[in-house]
């Protein structure tokens, strides 16, 4: 017990002593280590209470430089790690460097990236019974001490992966909806929108509708909108969310804030979403609008109706799509990509709906002044 005590375990206090034993020591350090290794990965709980009791200190570092607690955590029998969460571990241990190196990442960050939502979640749980309990610290301030440890990255992941009442929790307490991703550019409501729900995103636009209302309409690296990435998305609940953002379009332009739509619309057609474009109209959206590589909503439509090319279903919504955009302004002589006009675009991609987009506009009083499209094999 005397050696234990002495080499505390096999633990290092600074991540970077290890480089200053020989080998003959780290071996003997390691030696010490596996005992404290083998009580963690067997979930020996009375044995590791045991160890505290004779000294073990929980926030030193392991002989591969990572932290201790980091080394607990990420073992898969979790009964030591949720131990120490439930009785040992302060709001400033999850500030900690999980590891050694420049982009080391917090203890926070890295439970969050480990999928641990149980280390949070017991983290949260256990400050809101102390609070209760009348020590003093407010849990609204243990809260931020979590999320201040979060890399923004980290955050992103919390909100993609975690259930809505752990994000909704560290949000409540502070965490500012205001991040920005730093490759993607996405804000926390793009993360939301990429969910396997929509609850997240219905709480966090009520969230944010006092204080900052354009924070819906933002925009990511890639110049999208959380509205045109739910347009493009496949996932569960897409409509919802479609659904939801049309809402905040509604209550955005009311508001004299640009949601950019022209290059909604753009999209909604692309995608065949009917409801979509139907309700961006009415919102004002210019229907003869082209985005910047050059596409206009007809010519959008065309390549939805080409690449659903058979499907009477997409067929019939494409048909739709462009009776409300020519009644609405499309133009059929905008030259769009390579300048190519619409026709010229469905003549290319899609020859067989052809003369079935023909038979569809003779029946339907649609004027405009631009020619009316030739018939296939008539240019």
């Amino acid at each position: 017990m005397v050696d234990l005590k002495k080499c505390n375990f096999g633990l290092f206090k600074r991540p970077t002593q290890t480089g200053e034993y020989n080998k003959v020591k780290k071996e003997f350090w390691w030696s010490k280590f596996c005992m404290v290794k083998s009580v963690v990965e067997s979930g020996n709980v009375d044995q590791f209470v045991r160890f505290l009791k004779w000294g073990l200190d929980i926030r030193w570092y392991t002989w591969d430089s990572q932290s201790f607690l980091n080394f607990v955590v990420s073992r898969k029998q979790e009964n030591v790690a949720r131990f120490l969460l439930q009785n040992w571990v302060a709001a400033a241990d999850l500030a900690q460097p999980a590891n050694l190196g420049k982009n080391a990442q917090s203890l926070a960050s890295r439970v969050v990236f480990l999928k641990k939502e149980w280390v949070i979640a017991q983290f949260i749980d256990r400050n809101s019974e102390s609070s209760s309990a009348g020590d003093g610290t407010p849990d609204s301030l243990r809260l931020r001490q979590v999320f201040a440890a979060l890399s923004v990255e980290a955050v992103f992941e919390l909100c993609l992966e975690f259930s809505e009442g752990a994000v909704t929790r560290l949000l409540m307490s502070g965490m500012p909806c205001t991040s920005r991703h730093p490759y993607t550019g996405e804000t926390l409501v793009h993360a939301a929108v990429r969910r396997r729900d929509c609850a997240l995103l219905r709480w966090m636009l009520s969230r944010v509708s006092a204080t900052q209302p354009s924070l819906a309409f933002e925009i990511d690296s890639n110049r999208q909108t959380a509205l045109q990435c739910a347009l493009r998305s496949t996932g569960p609940h897409r409509d919802a969310k479609v659904e939801l953002l049309l809402e905040w379009a509604t209550i955005a332009r009311h508001r004299g804030i640009d949601f950019h739509g022209d290059e909604t619309l753009v999209i909604a057609a692309r995608y065949g979403d009917t409801r979509a474009v139907r309700k961006l109209i009415e919102l004002g959206c210019d229907a003869s609008y082209t985005s910047p590589d050059r596409d206009t909503a007809l010519h959008s439509v065309i390549r939805y109706m080409s690449a659903q090319c058979g499907q009477l279903e997409a067929f019939d919504q494409g048909c739709e799509i462009i009776e409300l955009l020519v009644r609405h302004g499309a133009r059929w002589n905008a030259p769009g990509t390579a300048g190519q006009l619409p026709w010229e675009t469905l003549t290319e991609l899609c020859w067989d709906l052809n003369d079935q987009v023909c038979e569809f506009l003779e029946e339907r009083p649609i004027h405009e002044a631009s020619p009316t499209p030739p018939v296939h094999g008539e240019r």
